[in-house]
């Protein structure tokens, strides 16, 4: 058996020590994947999440792009509709027996385009 102080002694504590040390650094570096491992599944997870945003936002612009073309084609509409009334209700107006009482109609309102 080997003696305290001996240089077999010495020699073990230093493999006991060596192999302690090692225990700690896989345990660290375990550790150390377990974080990466999770770290990246999140990464995976957030990238995943802005593609899904991205089309919906993509979907939602040309859905708005849609109601903004079909909104101004009404408002065209309504535009030109007004315009026609304006100008029936002028002329049954002016061809009137009591035209001469009406006050001046501006001429914006005779015009063929409403301004707006």
């Amino acid at each position: 058996m080997p003696t305290l102080g001996s240089a077999s002694t010495t020699y073990a504590h230093f493999i006991i020590a060596v192999n302690i040390y090692n225990v700690g650094l896989v345990k660290c570096a375990q550790r150390v994947a377990c974080v990466n491992y999770s770290r990246h599944r999140r990464c995976v997870q957030v990238c995943v999440e802005l593609e899904e945003e991205k089309s919906k936002h993509a979907q939602d612009m040309e859905q708005g792009d849609n109601v903004t073309y079909m909104l101004e084609k009404d408002r065209e509409r309504l535009k030109q509709e007004v315009g026609l009334c304006a100008k029936i209700i002028c002329q049954s107006v002016f061809f009137s027996p009591l035209a001469f009482l009406l006050p001046r109609i501006p001429a914006w309102f005779l015009a063929e385009e409403v301004p707006g």
